[in-house]
């Protein structure tokens, strides 16, 4: 038998192939969280809130994260497509989200009420 000799392509060249394919901007926002993390970055939002919020399994705060910015930004797109299909039903259905629009109705018509001027 005749042996072949191929090589396997290492499954981060491949990812991040495919998700610059996908998502046209991942190179410029691989680029931009780069730039964020340098010291004394002006750079404040990266325009895909799942970037830009905090949380427990941060980008910022991964090790490794310069290899991994181009999987970063694909899992982004994503949740904002997941998000985007059941935000409207949880408005509308879940009874803690009706608490916390009411609650913010109260504040806000509160704070926007005209007040009287003094004479």
């Amino acid at each position: 038998m005749e042996r072949i000799d191929c090589e396997r392509p290492l499954y981060a060249d491949v990812v991040h192939k495919k998700v610059d394919e996908a998502f046209d901007d991942a190179p410029e926002l691989v680029k931009r969280m780069k730039d964020s993390r340098k010291k004394n970055s002006q750079i404040v939002t990266l325009g895909l809130w799942p970037l830009d919020v905090v949380s427990y399994n941060d980008w910022r705060q991964s090790t490794h994260a310069p290899k991994i910015y181009s999987e970063w930004v694909a899992m982004a797109r994503i949740e904002i497509l997941i998000v985007d299909e059941y935000r409207a039903s949880m408005f509308e259905e879940c009874d803690a989200a009706a608490f916390i629009r009411l609650g913010l109705a109260q504040a806000l018509t509160e704070a926007c009420k005209p007040k009287q001027w003094e004479e």
